[in-house]
């Protein structure tokens, strides 16, 4: 069995170093440390995922606190002892990381340590950021907490620090953002150019009455998993679904002497039409 883990470690590290210009001596005494993709997705994606946002909207008023994971890969010779890596804060406004290119801030509220999650720093998250003997391969638990207003995104970057047992991987890999809300937030790929076309403008105000309408969360995993592959035809049930509503909605305001439904911004809440 420990065989095969030094195998799985091995196959690993090739497979991420193989396709980068970077130099690092996986056959020496040194170890690496950086972030990836999913263990499932290995093979497909070296590099994985480096933003993600997560909602307090879809969970029960109850919880209070949420564990985000990062997959989180340790290179070069496996060891059989424990080995604990580090985790730091990135404030983007001032600092960069080698390989990024400079990023222009609008406006954008840190998440604050003690606040917003738990530090990285803390005897308790210290304490379960540990590659265990023999392993490669860790899911990063980023401990947030509920934020207590609904009008604020908090941003979280973090990257992975050397230490006495690890030194830094790729530059594309060392480092992660999260984002994080208690208000509903634009899922990833409501900015791609098929979901614009038949849901188009995004507010919050038409993603609540999506999920009133539909019964669907509309969070990330939904377009995916509901629309993607051969799922046109329920696709085009649900954009029908979505019309006849709000046309029976407006037909309703009207009569009332309201106009059109509106969102926030006060703009005509409208759908692509089959």
């Amino acid at each position: 069995m420990r065989f095969k883990k030094y195998i799985t470690v091995i196959l690993v590290s090739v497979l991420f170093f193989s396709c980068t210009e970077e130099k690092l001596d996986l056959y020496s005494e040194g170890s690496y440390i950086q972030f990836g993709p999913e263990w499932s997705n290995l093979y497909e994606d070296r590099v994985g995922t480096s933003s993600v946002a997560f909602t307090f909207f879809y969970e029960s008023d109850d919880v209070l606190q949420k564990d985000v994971t990062f997959p989180i890969y340790a290179l070069g010779n496996v060891k059989d002892y424990d080995r604990s890596f580090v985790i730091e804060q990135v404030f983007v406004e001032t600092d960069t990381l080698e390989g990024d290119e400079a990023v222009e801030v609008t406006e954008i509220h840190h998440a604050e340590a003690g606040v917003n999650y738990v530090a990285f720093d803390s005897e308790e998250m210290k304490n379960e950021y540990v590659i265990k003997a023999g392993e490669s391969y860790f899911e990063l638990p980023v401990r947030i907490l509920r934020p207590a207003d609904e009008d604020n995104i908090y941003t979280l970057r973090f990257k992975v620090v050397s230490n006495e047992h690890f030194d830094l991987g790729e530059s594309v890999c060392r480092q992660r953002t999260l984002t994080f809300s208690s208000d509903i937030t634009r899922p990833v790929w409501w900015n791609e150019t098929r979901p614009l076309r038949y849901l188009k403008k995004y507010s919050k105000m038409k993603h609540k009455w999506l999920i009133q309408v539909t019964g669907l969360n509309w969070n990330d995993s939904t377009w995916d998993q509901v629309f993607g592959g051969d799922n046109m035809s329920y696709f085009e049930y649900i954009m029908k679904k979505i019309n006849k509503e709000l046309n029976v909605l407006n037909i309703e305001r009207e009569a009332n002497g309201l106009g059109d439904f509106t969102d926030e911004d006060g703009d005509i809440i409208d759908f692509y039409k089959f």
